[in-house]
């Protein structure tokens, strides 16, 4: 009789425990990914002219963005240039919860100018986003931007 009762209460705690678990495998990484869903324009006039990037984002863990200003997280790379240049991506879910969060973010590149001595250039730019854990996302690349004189 206390072998029938062991075994029940261990099939009942075995079902609560199995019950109360909070951990859901919704198949999409903690590690973000991001896709270029619209840039425009393609051609514009240099230090007048912006160029709006679309990017679509997916998080399986919802850390993507910094509630603090001074973290920058969102690596934008000049094909024309050495270095990268950072900005700050605000937190895109509430710090601490842990969700899936997809969304899109609308990227204004400005200023964008000439290097060389001609009345024209291409470039192109990289792109990819860090999240809190340190996962950096895979990287994006824009079409050929044209940058002319006014």
């Amino acid at each position: 009789m206390k072998q029938i009762r062991f075994y029940i209460g261990l099939i009942l705690l075995l079902g609560l425990t199995a019950r109360c678990t909070k951990e859901v495998d919704n198949g999409i990484s903690d590690v973000p990914a991001i896709e270029i869903r619209q840039v425009s324009p393609l051609t514009i006039e240099e230090f007048d002219g912006n160029v709006k990037v679309f990017l679509k984002y997916e998080d399986g863990d919802g850390d993507l963005g910094f509630p603090e200003a001074d973290s920058l997280s969102l690596e934008v790379w000049d094909a024309r240039l050495s270095e990268p240049d950072y900005y700050y991506v605000p937190a895109l879910a509430p710090v601490g919860e842990s969700l899936t969060i997809r969304g899109e973010l609308e990227i204004t590149l400005n200023g964008t100018f000439i290097l060389g001595n001609g009345q024209q250039e291409t470039t192109t730019f990289t792109m990819r986003i860090r999240d809190r854990a340190g996962h950096w996302s895979n990287t994006v690349v824009t079409p050929t931007i044209t940058i002319v004189e006014p």
